[in-house]
């Protein structure tokens, strides 16, 4: 997906990886065209893709940002190769789920917060002995390396993000302490005034 996400996840990875080459798609569009305009500048490969398995093979980060309506398959199972990593991000609700249930099975699933996930995220679906099952840890765990990330190449981790908003605002505090500490930044509204709310980025630009 290359809704209003899809810019900070592109960047956020570029941060901490050596991203040559991101392959994207989305049911609209326009979406797309706003995604290639605002990503222009960067020194990536844009692909724009006709449809998700295009954009999946071959890739060694899945990121699913989607507003899909209920239970549905963005990724399918058959497309998952060993050594991916996927983050689930979009969809996030009662009803709403975007991976193949097959897929948590195959990979070292992170959640947020485990009662939280069972609610809105990807595991939401299975029954509570799978969730015990398929549950890795939760993300604090591997922050403070009390459980380990990826061990081996070809492992497929996965990761179910749901939003907690605990984590949103420590990271928010976090970055104002270092603002206000260094004396760096600026005070913006928390909602922006723009044009097209799926083109958030753009308050930045």
């Amino acid at each position: 997906g290359t809704g209003a996400q899809s810019e900070f996840q592109a960047h956020a990875h570029m941060l901490i990886r050596d991203i040559k080459e991101i392959r994207f798609f989305d049911t609209d569009p326009e979406a797309m065209i706003k995604f290639v305009n605002n990503m222009s500048k960067t020194n990536v490969k844009l692909s724009q893709c006709n449809n998700a398995e295009e954009a999946v093979n071959g890739a060694d980060i899945v990121v699913v940002c989607t507003a899909c309506k209920g239970h549905v398959i963005v990724v399918d199972d058959k497309w998952v190769k060993p050594g991916m990593h996927i983050s689930g991000l979009g969809g996030d609700c009662p009803g709403k789920t975007e991976l193949d249930i097959a897929t948590l099975f195959r990979g070292k699933l992170i959640v947020e917060y485990t009662p939280q996930s069972q609610i809105e995220g990807e595991i939401q679906l299975l029954s509570p002995e799978d969730v015990k099952k398929v549950v890795y840890g939760e993300l604090w765990e591997l922050i403070t390396k009390q459980k380990t990330g990826r061990e081996y190449k070809d492992e497929i981790t996965i990761f179910d993000s749901v939003g907690f908003a605990l984590e949103d605002y420590s990271v928010l505090r976090l970055f104002f302490e270092l603002a206000q500490k260094y004396n760096i930044g600026q005070n913006l509204d928390l909602i922006p005034l723009i044009k097209d709310p799926k083109n958030l980025i753009s308050a930045l630009n």
